[in-house]
């Protein structure tokens, strides 16, 4: 049931109620609404949390002599569950009046919600205002439901007629199906002949001749109720029946939540968030207007040093007008020293000039004597010591064809012995190797050991392409998913003859 319905409902009920004229007006029926309205006798108050889903609605009645009434009625959406509670004060100084004095059987608006059908079955029964018959096609249920072993129990209690008072008064029953509507489900065997076969399958209805038989709970624990059969007596009958029905269901302990001052305290817990969000936006707009306040002033007084600074300059200019003329005359004053500073320097440059040239032909006469093996050309090395150790390499790998005690052999030989030759191509050979010894397929540790090596790696859905330091000289492309066990051999070396 959503909120619009139980409202539609609610205000259908107080339009039938002749206990009070108030309603609950469409227009006033918004969401977190939290309503009172007043007139001299009730109270009727709405409530509606939205955040939990609550809905709430209560009306407060002063009868005659002090007695006060209270009915509650809460929706919960999310449990899709309706929560029906009723209070009721004694007259002042008839303390020990009884409740079903007051009441004599449950709310009004439980008879609203049966008419709109929005009350699902309990167990296997419907939850009516109307007496269950009991007849031949639904006797084995209702046995099975007066010994409580049926499959689908309820757990609303059970109030058992005998056939002899419906059959005497005809409006006994149907009276007190009314009462109780909501609260317990009233059975009338349809015929005496029916009666005598529930007798046999259910011994709780053993002294059910002259007494109405109050069965609750799943095990079928019984309580015999006398009944007169006298018309004067039924109004008392029908009241103690009631009472004693309505009392079991008052025994259980109601749910905190499922009140109208909890609903209550939930619009205004609700509300005191909302408020302390405006707040917190508040305080944030208005730290936000006092930074925009602060870049204006700064903005301004930016401004008004531009100004001020453009007014010096302007002062400056007419100032530097007035003494263009005394700062001719130092400037040819300075011009005439100058010019003889220029004379002194020229002298010294041509000595520089000569110790220049002396100092060129004496460094080249040092490089004759002790040149360098090898000069660099254009290409820039990719990691520190790399040309030089690739060329070790490749000297050492030449090495093992070279014949032993030739001349090329020796130099070879002390060359590499008086280079330091680290090996660090080789070293990053074995790595290489042993990252894609198992190789099934690009994955994250691959790739990060690869990139640690100064390989870019770019995917694709079929292959990946393997790039050195970046160079599109040097690129190779690897499938994403092995196809043999040498795969990764293979793989490693197409690298390796790429880059080492």
């Amino acid at each position: 049931m959503g909120r619009d319905r139980f409202l539609e409902l609610a205000d259908r009920w107080l339009r039938q109620c002749r206990c009070t004229s108030l309603t609950l007006p469409a227009q006033e029926r918004q969401e977190g609404k939290c309503l009172t309205l007043r007139n001299r006798h009730s109270c009727l108050s709405l409530a509606d949390a939205p955040e939990k889903k609550l809905t709430a609605v209560r009306l407060e009645r002063k009868g005659q002599e002090g007695r006060a009434f209270r009915w509650e009625y809460v929706l919960d959406r999310c449990a899709g569950k309706v929560t029906v509670s009723f209070a009721a004060c004694p007259a002042a100084g008839k303390r020990g009046e009884k409740l079903w004095n007051i009441l004599c059987g449950t709310p009004g608006f439980l008879k609203t919600l049966i008419d709109s059908g929005c009350l699902e079955k309990d167990g296997s029964l419907e939850v009516s205002d109307r007496p269950v018959i009991a007849d031949e096609t639904g006797l084995q249920e209702i046995s099975r439901l007066l010994n409580g072993q049926s499959a689908r129990p309820g757990r609303l209690p059970l109030v058992y007629v005998p056939w002899q008072l419906a059959a005497r008064s005809p409006d006994f029953a149907q009276k007190l199906a009314y009462r109780l509507k909501g609260a317990a489900h009233v059975i009338v065997p349809e015929t005496g002949k029916i009666q005598r076969k529930l007798k046999k399958n259910c011994p709780v209805l053993a002294d059910s001749a002259r007494a109405v038989i109050l069965i609750s709970g799943r095990r079928g624990s019984a309580v015999s109720i006398p009944v007169s059969v006298r018309a004067s007596s039924q109004k008392t009958c029908l009241e103690q029946i009631a009472c004693q029905a309505l009392s079991q269901q008052n025994a259980r302990e109601p749910d905190r939540q499922y009140t109208f001052q909890a609903v209550k305290e939930a619009l205004l817990g609700e509300q005191l968030e909302a408020s302390r969000a405006a707040c917190q936006k508040a305080i944030k707009e208005r730290e936000e207007g006092d930074e925009k306040y602060r870049l204006l002033v700064e903005r301004l007084e930016e401004e008004r040093q531009q100004m001020k600074q453009e007014a010096m300059d302007q002062a400056m200019e007419q100032a530097a007008g007035r003494a263009m003329e005394e700062a001719e005359l130092i400037v040819r004053s300075y011009e005439e020293d100058m010019d003889q500073l220029k004379d002194e320097l020229y002298g010294k440059n041509i000595a520089m000039h000569s110790l220049e040239a002396e100092n060129e032909r004496l460094r080249k006469h040092l490089e004759a004597d002790k040149a360098p093996l090898l000069y660099f050309g254009q290409e820039r090395e990719f990691y520190t010591g790399e040309i030089h150790d690739l060329l070790l390499s490749v000297l050492e790998d030449a090495l093992r064809d070279i014949p032993d005690r030739s001349r090329k052999k020796d130099v070879v030989t002390d060359i590499l012995a008086s280079n330091q030759y680290r090996h660090i191509s080789k070293d990053r050979i074995e790595q290489v190797k042993n990252m894609l010894r198992n190789y099934d397929g690009m994955n994250s540790r691959l790739r990060s050991g690869l990139e640690e090596l100064g390989f870019r790696v770019e995917e694709s859905r079929k292959h990946c392409k393997v790039t050195y330091y970046g160079d599109s000289r040097y690129f190779t492309v690897l499938s994403s998913t092995p196809s043999d066990t040498r795969t990764g051999k293979n793989n490693a070396a197409r690298i390796i003859k790429m880059a080492y």
